[in-house]
């Protein structure tokens, strides 16, 4: 019993690469994505004038269907599922209409649907984690920031600690792992990374993912599940 009851509350994350051009591809994609999402979805990306953020956007809308569909057909959870544009449009045609609820901070939730969801964008990539428990998800493309003034301000005194006695490499790399994870947190509990930036993130699991390439952070966190905790 105990076994199946793992499989079955698996998280994925669905991965979408847009390519750092902006082409005709990029336009076809933006064209064609605004007739495949959902209403809140399309009226959001609408609102975004810059081409990329406005195909992160729309994306994150068509990796939305896409895990709609897998549930449909009773497709289980992969780990990483990898897309790309042209798979995506390919995947979706006319959207399902979907009916959000969003909490007090704005986390929105699918109404009358078992998986929670998180969403996320930097670089050239776009994530949809999903689980059957409350999830937060956050992908970051690493850059230039003076990691130790922020973790200083920021971080808890460990946190700073560990940073301090990094090299200059590895504390870039860790810098973004623990800020992903605090804005994964932040997504989670539906606060924001604000209120949680310097306390300990609990009663959450963490997925082992794998970011899609050198040079990005990735977090997924979900839930624990109560049942667990008591005994």
């Amino acid at each position: 019993g105990r076994m199946k009851e793992e499989i079955r509350m698996a998280t994925g994350v669905y991965l979408l690469e847009i390519p750092e051009t902006e082409d005709e591809k990029l336009d076809f994609f933006l064209e064609e994505a605004m007739k495949r999402v959902d209403k809140v979805r399309r009226e959001k990306a609408e609102k975004i004038q810059n081409a990329r953020n406005r195909a992160a956007s729309l994306g994150a809308g068509l990796l939305l269907q896409k895990m709609l569909r897998d549930y449909e057909k009773q497709i289980p959870l992969q780990e990483v599922k990898r897309c790309s544009m042209e798979e995506l449009l390919a995947e979706t045609d006319r959207p399902a209409s979907v009916r959000y609820l969003f909490g007090e901070k704005g986390k929105p939730e699918i109404e009358g649907f078992p998986l929670y969801f998180s969403l996320s964008h930097s670089g050239k990539y776009v994530i949809c984690a999903v689980s059957e428990q409350k999830i937060g998800a956050d992908i970051q493309k690493y850059e230039k920031v003076e990691e130790r003034k922020l973790a200083k301000r920021f971080f808890t005194g460990e946190e700073y600690q560990l940073l301090e006695q990094s090299n200059e490499e590895q504390r870039q790399a860790l810098f973004f792992t623990l800020w992903t994870q605090k804005e994964a947190y932040g997504k989670l509990t539906g606060q924001g990374v604000l209120p949680v930036l310097q306390r300990e993130p609990s009663g959450v699991s963490w997925a082992e993912f794998s970011p899609p390439e050198a040079g990005y952070a990735m977090a997924v966190c979900t839930e624990t599940d109560k049942k667990e905790t008591q005994e």
